[in-house]
């Protein structure tokens, strides 16, 4: 009878002491996950807060340029097609995020 209890006691601590394993490797796991997700989270918020600022500065630029010409005489003259066409292909560059470096 003793032998008996003696291999039960035995038996299931060490199924005891694997399930403490695994729930260790699980609470790791689950850590792991969360830290990633904090990651990320902060990441994105740093994205969304410098495309705000950068909106931001833009809406700036554009209304000093804009008093900057008022009352200019070449601010009433027509731009040359091909500056236009030029000024779009960089505008539409720096919104996809990529630049060329050839010059026209």
């Amino acid at each position: 009878m003793t032998i008996c209890l003696g291999w039960l006691a035995f038996h299931y601590h060490g199924k005891y002491t694997a399930v403490q394993d695994d729930i260790s490797s699980q609470e790791t796991i689950t850590g792991n996950i969360l830290t990633t997700i904090n990651l990320m989270q902060d990441i994105a918020k740093a994205t969304h807060d410098d495309k705000n600022a950068i909106a931001l500065e833009s809406q700036r630029a554009k209304a000093d340029i804009k008093a900057a010409v008022t009352g200019d005489a070449c601010a009433d003259s027509p731009v040359p097609a091909g500056a236009v066409n030029r000024l779009r292909d960089y505008a539409n560059s720096v919104r996809s995020g990529t630049s060329s470096s050839a010059t026209h």
